[in-house]
Formats: C-alpha cells, sequence, structure tokens
C-alpha cells in the first residue's frame, strides 16, 4: 500500500485526487494548510511515497514549505499541480526540490500518470534521513486487526486524545519547536494522568493518544477533568503555556470507529470542532 499526501486548500482538488487514484492501492492523506500537512507527515512516519501541493495556499506558499521539508533532510518525491503557469514559478519549485509540476485543469488521464511515475521515481531516491523518521516514532497504539480481536474479550474500546494548539492561521517552523518543547514538558504529566507507563502514541507535533477497555464515562469526565485542572496550573507556573490551550476527547469502539484509523480521524475531528470553537471565541 502506498502513501500520498495532497496539500490543496480545494476540496475538490482533493476530492478528484483520491477519485482518480481509487483504484489503485493508494491511501490518500488530505491537508488543507501546513499545519494540517506537517502533522500527517508526523502521524505517518514520514512512511509517504508522493507529496502532491499546490503553490497558491491563501495565506502560505507551496514552494516555502517545499523548502522547509527539504532542510529537514525530507526526500520524498513531490509534483506540484497548480494553476500558477508563470516560467518563474515552475523554476522556482524545481530547484526547491520538486521532481514534476502539471497545471490546473489537468488531464485525469495524464495526472494519474505522473502520480504513478513520481512514486516508482521515489525508489531510487535516498529515504528521509533516519534520525528524522525516528524522531517521529513513538509507542504505537493497537491496530485494527488488534482492536477487533480484543473486542471479542472486551466490548468497550476507546481513544484518547490530547492536543495542544495555539490560536494561529500558519503553520511556522518556530510554531513546531515549540510544539514539540511543550509536548515534551506535558508527556510526563499526561503519562501519570492516563496511569499509563506504557502504550501511548505521539500523535504529531500537537496530540497524544492512548487506548482504554472498559473506561466507563464517569472515568472518562474524570481524566478531562484531571487534564483541564493540570493545564490550567501549567499555565499559571510556565510561561511558556501562555498562549496555549488543549483539548481532551474520547471516540469509542464501534460507535465511532471500526478500526484505530477511524477512531483517531473522528477524534481528530472533533479535536478541529473544538479548535475552532475556541478561534471564534477568541475574535470576539
Amino acid at each position: 500500500m502506498r502513501n500520498i499526501i495532497i496539500l490543496d486548500n480545494k476540496a475538490y482538488i482533493r476530492s478528484k485526487v483520491k477519485e482518480i487514484v481509487s483504484d489503485y492501492d493508494i491511501n490518500v492523506y488530505e491537508a488543507i494548510n501546513s499545519i494540517q500537512f506537517f502533522n500527517t507527515l508526523a502521524e505517518l512516519n514520514y512512511k509517504v511515497d508522493l507529496i502532491i501541493t499546490e503553490l497558491n495556499l491563501g495565506n502560505e506558499s507551496g514552494i516555502e514549505i517545499i523548502k522547509r521539508l527539504k532542510s529537514k533532510g525530507v526526500n520524498i518525491p513531490i509534483l506540484i499541480v497548480t494553476t500558477e503557469n508563470r516560467k518563474r514559478e515552475f523554476a522556482k519549485s524545481i530547484m526547491a526540490g520538486a521532481v514534476d509540476y502539471i497545471l490546473k485543469p489537468f488531464d485525469e488521464k495524464l495526472l494519474l500518470k505522473r502520480i504513478v511515475g513520481d512514486i516508482e521515481k521515489g525508489k531510487t531516491i535516498k529515504k528521509a534521513n533516519t534520525s528524522q523518521a525516528e524522531a517521529a516514532k513513538e509507542t504505537n497504539i493497537k491496530g485494527a486487526a488488534d482492536i477487533k480481536k480484543d473486542n471479542e474479550e472486551s466490548k468497550n474500546i476507546s481513544i484518547c486524545m490530547i492536543t495542544i494548539f495555539k490560536t494561529v492561521e500558519e503553520f511556522t517552523s518556530d510554531i513546531e519547536k515549540e510544539y514539540e518543547n511543550l509536548t515534551n514538558i506535558l508527556y510526563p504529566y499526561v503519562k501519570k494522568i492516563l496511569k499509563k507507563d506504557e502504550g501511548i502514541l505521539r500523535l504529531g507535533l500537537q496530540s497524544f493518544c492512548a487506548s482504554f477497555y472498559d473506561i466507563s464515562e464517569r472515568t472518562k469526565e474524570e481524566v478531562t477533568h484531571n487534564i483541564n485542572l493540570l493545564f490550567s496550573s501549567l499555565k499559571e507556573k510556565n510561561h511558556l503555556f501562555k498562549d496555549i490551550f488543549i483539548a481532551c476527547v474520547f471516540t469509542d469502539y464501534p460507535k465511532d470507529g471500526n478500526d484505530k484509523k477511524e477512531l483517531i480521524i473522528k477524534a481528530k475531528d472533533i479535536t478541529v470542532e473544538k479548535i475552532n470553537e475556541v478561534k471564534k471565541m477568541e475574535k470576539r
């Protein structure tokens, strides 16, 4: 199974790419901005065969994102699919590290051919820096097969996701470093509250994720309450947390999903809703 990330702020383009490769053994992960993109990349432990990106991303530049990738030693092939038809932008993209460039509107057969071809190119490209990939890897939670197997013995399996965030629109390298530092500080506290010595996954740059068995609604409420109390205390005592917010959500098998991926996606969706609510409140 191959993995592709498409970074484009237009939903219909992301959907079209998924449709084009639907008959192939390819997983397509979507991102609308650099925050989602770098989180997804980290969640996949940099095991991505192709990145497809637009150059015009509203407030962000696709070329700058490519440069950031290359500065990290990430050598995943990059295909530009863009409305930008100036030769200067084409040259800048190739110089930044893209391997291919297609203009919108695109011919679907041509795009499919390029996607398959660029994935093959990736086989000859040196793998991303090992230390970079290892830094993104953490202890994994149970996969879909394990969840289904355990469900025979335990009917109530839940996933808890804890996410820190700032009310910003653009994901910069400074924010990336800030999140990394803050999650390192938070980890031992989260470990203590969740009462888990292992099985806590660092999900991307901002989140922790852990699985529970037969957890009651009351225990969920207690965990959420304790996480919020901890964070309030940290905000008072540590200036690094001054402008940071936290969200703690639970998803349950089988109500919210049939495997790990579906449970995490649902948890992420709920988290995004909470983040948007905070952003709206901050703008008032």
